[in-house]
């Protein structure tokens, strides 16, 4: 996937065709959840016509978590219903990375309308 700037314009289709926000909260961490990984780089982006679009990049506190992540979803009535419950999700691709760590790339992650996901992230630590 190809990674490129969109103007305003380009991004409406998308924005039409989600309504509704959803957030996303990042926690970072290694050795099973013992430590927590702050100065991470976690990168959130769309996927639009086939092209990757960088929505956010933010930095892991010192609990590594990366909050505030606010993005578009599938209007919430979508997902209540039968006949349209199969396209009612916005997926969204997330990357974090640390120069002593393995990165953990392309992790998909679904966001919904009105609601918090919370995606924990384990890295693995380059041993020299």
């Amino acid at each position: 996937m190809n990674e490129q700037t969109f103007s305003l314009e380009q991004l409406g289709p998308y924005l039409g065709d989600n309504p509704g926000r959803g957030t996303l909260r990042v926690q970072v961490f290694t050795a099973f959840g013992a430590f927590p990984v702050a100065g991470a780089t976690v990168a959130v982006d769309a996927n639009l016509d086939g092209t990757r679009l960088p929505i956010y990049r933010k930095t892991t506190d010192q609990s590594g978590v990366a909050e505030g992540f606010i993005l578009p979803a599938k209007a919430r009535q979508a997902s209540q219903r039968e006949d349209t419950a199969d396209g009612s999700t916005t997926i969204y691709t997330v990357t974090v990375t640390h120069p002593g760590y393995r990165p953990l790339t392309d992790r998909r992650v679904v966001i919904y309308d009105g609601v918090e996901t919370l995606l924990p992230v384990m890295l693995e630590p380059i041993l020299l």
